[in-house]
């Protein structure tokens, strides 16, 4: 017993290492389980997650039934307006309702009957000519504007099909996911939580989470997670739509070349009415004679002082402007889009692959509407399906960088591109499509359409799908292609810089607008892989010497001088995407007018503080709702062709404006000199006719086709077009009525004092636009129109329509050319004189 009891004692001791072994050893297993599911965590989710089941939506039936019972209120935004809002915008201006005026004083106070139906035949004109144009800018813009607008991806007869906003119903089940627009208001359907924006909606800043079950508000956008939701209500009758009507106002709000104008001719149209008054109350005292004669002449001139066709110009050269902006490479949903990018002095890129880094371009193969994926939805697929399979080659890699997207958990996976030429994957999250990305010649056989021709020197990968979920694997678990695959998309490899992206760069300079590109990593790193992939040392050079700035530099510098420190900078590196909006901000708070290109959900910080928020081809639905102009391409040359082409447009504009209102200026004020300091009239309303088609239509016409680019006026252009149009205009008149008093004194005739400062107002108005547009085109046209000008005297039908005949002493053209040289060089020395003391150049001589 003596000897068992010690025996018997260690039993316990035994047991009791043995257990703590087994519990070193589980522990063991247990943290070599968590170090290879963090180390290998694509593998780890691989085939252990059955597929879960597609959320059900509506029938299509009833989808329709929906749509034709008129439940669909979403609606595209685009610059294009309907056939109504066209006619009303062309028909009730207040250029027209001059005409109208007019036309009843020649009817009721002078019996003018014919001269009446002129006006209204006039009238008319101007109304056709305004709609049509217009109208023709909008077909042209509808098939482009087809291919950027958004799509949404809704459950219908219990399979996802691709729709445009205006057909979606209340009650349709859509999808959303990484950067995907939440349409309309409804109720979160997802099994999972996702992570939201809603500060479009609510105006609260920042994101959250939105459990399932929860409440969805249409403008916010998906940040991260997969889900759905059920639309209850769309467009008019959305929160957003509801609780903040001035920020739908402001979406319709006058552009700044617009409200310039605007309240130049409330004012102008104020001085026609006290004129009008006057002459009315003169002629109700007096039954016949002169004074009758001179209202009869008098009352075109001063319906016609206020040319509130401008305004109507300025919104029918924007939709003109979008069908040219379009043929250049761009979209543009919102008109004064076209002069936010005139006004641009930074541009900014997201992405450093954008302007110059390795090109990794999709192209869809277009199907049937419905029968596949949208480009967004594709990129996003593809997106996730990189991030999510097990092959870790640098073409995942780079493709990873390329496109957006989350991990996602698969079912079944073939991950073998290098030996087979292709990988295989099905999603496990509801998604039944099995998807193939693979080398053309791989996927060929198995393709159900056709490709499109294949590019010379690029690599070549085709992205599939087949909408059923079949095997990927055989009985003997070998890899097995599926057939019937519908093709998606063509991804175009090519590890060059892109062609022109220096040139690009260069011109953005030279057009007074800096450029700044951003990396995700290494701002010096980026430019050494730039120059890996063929970037030349000299342009290598250039982008160092405009400086490179990381995210630890910039953080050395309190924010109030985030705006000093970058704008002597052109790269970026390892700025998270709050930063990079938060640098926008301080440049835009700093008086810069910011442009920022991106596409994705990173993006889209930057995108909401930019003044222009411009897509990319396949830009996610936040990003694509966000832009005022989507390109084509993802080269930058379309840009910079859509920047001068912009800034064309505006330059155009305001030399038209600045030739318009400088005549009325000089046409107002001479009437006023010559009514308070002598008698008569200065001029009849027939060399007003002379006057608006020699010195004001052709060269408007050569202004708008020949205006150069840069950037629009810092001053604001209410005041660069009063600093222009008020000492012009005024010192015209005073030079006219010194014309007008010389003539009527030496010949006691007011017919030929009006005759002369006809000719003097003609050659002025020419001389004017040469100052707006200083070009030898400009001086020539100039030149020629004022020999016609003087020769149609010698012509009967105009010397008949426009009363303008020869003067009679050649002396009497010397004094008028000297009246009008005078008055030109004295303008010119004066603008010379305050803009070296303003330190600028002389306004108006450098477009």
């Amino acid at each position: 017993m003596s000897t068992g009891a010690p025996h018997q004692a260690g039993k316990p001791a035994a047991a009791a290492g043995r257990w703590w072994a087994v519990g070193v050893l589980v522990a063991a297993a247990g943290a070599a389980v968590l170090v290879l599911t963090r180390r290998y965590p694509r593998r780890a989710l691989v085939a252990v997650r059955p597929p879960a089941a597609m959320p059900t939506g509506l029938s299509a039936a009833e989808a329709e039934a929906r749509y034709l019972r008129g439940e669909a209120k979403a609606a595209p935004r685009s610059i294009i307006r309907s056939a109504r809002s066209i006619g009303r915008e062309s028909v009730f201006t207040v250029f027209h309702l001059n005409l109208v005026g007019l036309a009843l004083v020649q009817v009721l106070l002078l019996n003018e009957w014919f001269a009446a139906v002129m006006t209204v035949v006039m009238l008319g004109v101007s109304i056709g000519i305004r709609t049509v144009q217009e109208k023709l800018a909008g077909r042209s813009l509808t098939q482009l504007l087809q291919t950027t607008r958004l799509r949404y991806t809704a459950v219908r007869d219990e399979r996802p099909c691709s729709v445009p906003p205006e057909r979606v119903v209340p009650g349709d089940l859509l999808l959303v996911g990484p950067g995907d627009q939440f349409l309309g208001d409804g109720v979160y359907r997802g099994t999972r939580p996702v992570l939201i924006d809603s500060s479009a909606a609510d105006g609260v800043r920042g994101t959250r989470q939105l459990r399932p079950g929860g409440r969805v508000l249409a403008g916010s956008y998906c940040v991260s997670g997969r889900g759905s939701y059920v639309i209850q209500t769309l467009g008019p009758d959305t929160f957003m739509a509801q609780s903040a009507p001035s920020r739908q106002r402001n979406r319709g709000r006058m552009s700044p070349l617009e409200a310039a104008v605007s309240r130049i001719l409330q004012v102008l149209l104020g001085v026609v009415v006290v004129y009008a008054g006057l002459y009315l109350a003169e002629l109700n005292r007096l039954d016949i004679g002169e004074p009758l004669e001179a209202f009869v002449d008098a009352a075109p001139v001063i319906f016609n002082l206020a040319p509130s066709g401008l305004y109507l110009m300025i919104i029918v050269s924007y939709i003109v402007g979008a069908a040219s902006l379009a043929r250049h490479g761009g979209a543009v949903t919102r008109a004064r889009a076209i002069e936010t990018l005139a006004e641009t002095t930074v541009v900014c890129f997201t992405e450093v692959g954008m302007l110059a880094g390795t090109s990794v371009d999709l192209t869809v193969v277009r199907h049937s509407e419905g029968e596949h994926p949208s480009e967004p939805r594709i990129r996003q697929l593809l997106g996730d399906a990189v991030r999510s399979t097990s092959s870790t080659t640098a073409l995942m890699r780079a493709l990873s960088e390329a496109f957006e997207g989350e991990r996602r958990p698969i079912s079944a996976e073939v991950p073998y591109l290098t030996s087979l030429g292709w990988v295989g994957l099905a999603f496990a999250d509801g998604d039944d499509g099995v998807y193939v990305l693979g080398r053309r010649e791989a996927l060929q056989a198995a393709l159900t359409g056709e490709l499109p021709a294949r590019r010379p020197g690029e690599e070549e990968l085709v992205v599939a799908y087949r909408p059923d979920r079949v095997p990927l694997r055989d009985e003997q678990g070998r890899p097995q292609l599926p057939d019937l695959l519908v093709p998606l998309a063509i991804l175009h490899l090519a590890a060059t810089v892109r062609d022109g992206a220096m040139a690009a760069i260069q011109g953005f300079v030279a057009r007074g607008v800096q450029v700044k590109a951003f990396a995700a990593g290494s701002a010096a790193a980026s430019l050494n892989r730039l120059v890996d992939q063929g970037l030349s040392a000299a342009d290598a050079d250039h982008v160092r010497t405009r400086g490179l700035l990381s995210r630890d530099e910039l953080m050395q510098h309190p924010q109030s001088e985030w705006a000093r420190v970058v704008r002597s900078r052109a790269l970026f590196g390892g700025f998270s995407p709050v930063e990079v909006g938060q640098i926008v901000a301080s440049l835009r708070e700093a008086g810069e007018h910011v442009t920022v290109v991106g596409d994705g959900v990173t993006d889209l910080p930057a995108m909401i503080e930019a003044d222009l928020a411009v897509a990319q081809p396949g830009s996610a639905q936040a990003a694509v709702a966000l832009a005022d102009i989507h390109l084509q391409t993802n080269s930058p040359q379309a840009l910079l062709a859509m920047l001068q082409r912009g800034q064309s447009i505006v330059h155009g504009l305001l030399n038209v404006i600045k030739l318009d209102l400088t005549m009325v200026v000089a046409a107002a004020t001479l009437i006023i000199l010559v009514r308070l300091l002598s008698s008569g009239f200065p001029y009849i309303s027939a060399h007003g006719s002379a006057l608006g088609i020699l010195a004001g239509t052709i060269p408007s016409l050569a202004l708008t086709a020949w205006s150069g680019t840069g950037p629009a006026p810092s001053e604001g252009y209410r005041r660069a077009i009063l600093r222009f149009i008020l000492p012009v205009g005024i010192s015209l008149a005073l030079v006219g009525f010194v014309v007008y008093h010389h003539f009527f004194a030496t010949t006691g005739r007011m017919a030929y004092a009006q005759q002369a400062v006809a000719y003097v107002l003609i050659y002025a108005a020419l001389l004017v636009a040469v100052m707006t547009l200083r070009s030898p085109r400009m001086i020539l046209l100039a030149a020629g129109l004022m020999v016609v000008a003087t020769v149609q005297a010698g012509v009967p039908l105009t010397r008949w329509l426009w009363r303008l005949g020869w003067l009679e002493d050649p002396a009497d053209y010397a004094t008028v050319a000297l009246a009008v040289l005078g008055w030109f060089a004295a303008v010119l020395l004066v603008r010379t004189v305050v803009g070296i003391a303003a330190g600028r150049p002389a306004a108006g001589l450098r477009h």
